[in-house]
């Protein structure tokens, strides 16, 4: 469908319409296809998430390319209105020359590197690249495009673990290598040439590793970068869908090489956690959950909370496990096979002072793709930011309560009022704990101990009611 627009076949809006019936079909006919048979909720809901995953990669993807044609149908417009001298200047797309108009073309210059100790050494290089572009007249027109390679040498300077930042700010320590560098998203070879999607990137001061100071990386980068319509082909696509990222880019950050110890390690992370997991789950949760079902329909309540107690250890283990072996091991794992190299899957979300910064730490993919196809684009059609932030939660909620009702066939909208009733509570928090603090800490941590089980308590037990009891 997306090349059937680029060749003009279709027009944008049909393509949207197409794209959204599409999305919509992505997820009824899993969901048809579930309800009308009797699966295993432990094959169903794994099934459902690739299916709802899926959706969101689908739904960046086409908002990524509508973006994309967006700016290409501004920058076609303004070609029109400038006068035959000035035409070959503005049909230069602005996205590659944003890209190296982050380094300067100097060579030799000194810097500081941050640490008030040593220099920095930063020489430029060019090289020289045919481009060529269509105008709406359909004249091919071409230039020179100059590509600088930037190489660095620390000089003069102790280990990277003795420096000292001269900034009183504590994130400058983080960016010790490349606190004098110009740190813009376009220095990332991560951008498309829409100046939409440009704008709603969501940039991450603290990825280091986003940063390229190689000259070996530019030349890879350099070969790599594409722009819209070169990225609507199969390959493209199909990368996105595997790589481990909710939010569509045309050119992502790559690594050079696989690193093979460390693939390993993640490899038996994952096989032996995974059977951590189901052991702690046969051997101690379920015997607990199925002791808790005569207490909850005697609505003995002294009893109930004894369980969801005597619950809250295993569960909070296993959903710690959890979290490391999909966030860290197998997301690294998948990263590492397609030289995928933006790592950032989780921030110290332990650390949270407040629960809407629990939120935005702890599932990086999500809170991104949210942030970037939800919140902003919301944003810019005129609401607050709090009805923003609300629609957000509403979307999460009914996706939490989608992906546990349908497996289940039980729709007791337990999840959703545990999701959608974060926003109360991150409003009653903020205002016992206005500072945040180890008390606002506790809060979140309270969150995660207590409401888990108890959500997961009346689940279980209508779940052995309709299917063992009755």
């Amino acid at each position: 469908m997306e090349q059937a627009v680029v060749r003009g076949k279709i027009g944008n809006r049909t393509a949207v319409f197409f794209c959204w019936w599409n999305l919509i079909c992505v997820l009824a006919l899993p969901t048809a296809t579930i309800v009308s048979h009797d699966f295993n909720p432990l094959f169903s809901a794994p099934v459902l998430s690739i299916y709802t995953i899926l959706f969101l990669k689908l739904w960046s993807y086409g908002d990524v390319n509508r973006w994309c044609r967006k700016a290409r149908s501004e920058e076609n417009d303004v070609f029109v209105t400038k006068t035959p001298e000035s035409r070959k200047r503005e049909s230069t797309p602005s996205r590659p020359s944003a890209l190296m108009s982050s380094v300067t073309p100097s060579s030799g210059k000194q810097m500081n590197n941050g640490s008030g100790t040593g220099n920095t050494n930063v020489t430029a290089s060019t090289t020289t690249l045919k481009v060529s572009h269509k105008n709406p007249q359909g004249e091919e027109v071409t230039w020179d495009q100059t590509l600088r390679k930037r190489k660095e040498e620390f000089t003069k300077s102790p280990p990277i673990g003795n420096r000292r930042s001269a900034s009183p700010n504590p994130q400058g320590r983080q960016r010790c290598l490349s606190s004098d560098v110009e740190r813009t998203r376009p220095a990332r070879y991560s951008i498309a040439s829409a100046e939409q999607y440009y704008n709603l990137l969501d940039a991450i001061d603290h990825e280091l590793h986003s940063s390229i100071f190689s000259g070996e990386m530019n030349d890879l980068g350099a070969r790599r970068y594409i722009a819209y319509p070169q990225n609507v082909t199969l390959s493209n696509l199909y990368y996105f869908i595997f790589a481990p990222t909710l939010c569509y880019e045309l050119n992502f950050p790559r690594t050079l090489f696989i690193r093979k110890p460390f693939l390993f390690r993640r490899l038996f992370e994952v096989i032996f956690l995974s059977q951590l997991v189901l052991c702690f789950s046969q051997q101690w949760m379920i015997p607990t959950l199925k002791n808790s079902v005569t207490p909850i329909a005697e609505s003995n309540f002294s009893q109930i909370l004894e369980r969801c107690l005597k619950l809250a250890i295993p569960n909070h283990l296993i959903w710690l496990i959890m979290f490391y072996c999909l966030f860290h091991s197998l997301f690294n794992l998948i990263a590492e096979l397609m030289y995928f190299a933006d790592r950032f899957f989780y921030s110290d979300w332990w650390n949270a002072e407040t629960v809407p910064a629990f939120w935005s730490k702890w599932n990086i993919p999500v809170h991104r793709f949210a942030r970037r196809h939800i919140y902003l684009p919301l944003i810019g059609c005129g609401l607050s930011r709090g009805q923003a932030g609300m629609v957000v939660f509403f979307i999460s909620a009914v996706l939490h309560e989608f992906l546990i009702s349908v497996p289940l066939k039980m729709p007791r909208m337990w999840a959703f009022l545990c999701m959608f009733g974060q926003m109360p509570y991150a409003y009653l928090v903020h205002r016992m704990f206005p500072h945040g603090g180890a008390w606002g800490n506790l809060a979140v941590w309270i969150t995660l101990i207590i409401g888990q089980p108890l959500a997961m308590l009346f689940y279980f037990h209508d779940y052995y009611l309709t299917h063992y009891v009755n």
